[in-house]
């Protein structure tokens, strides 16, 4: 029950920040992607394709035009 309560405060603290930026969509696309990720891993922790999403939606992150 602690993992779900945390991911729904990091969830909202997500949201209040997206709509604090605006609801552009790569705010959008950046909110779902994080959100796949978390499923990914909450579902498959120790699988290679959890730790190859987290890896990949970082250095997506990194490369943004926004950074």
């Amino acid at each position: 029950m602690n993992k779900l309560w945390d991911k729904f405060i990091l969830g909202l603290s997500c949201c209040a920040f997206m709509l604090a930026e605006g609801t552009d969509p790569s705010n959008i696309t950046t909110l779902l992607l994080a959100v796949i990720c978390s499923a990914i891993f909450q579902i498959k922790p120790s699988s290679a394709v959890a730790y190859l999403s987290v890896i990949a939606y970082s250095s997506l992150c990194i490369f943004s035009k926004e950074a």
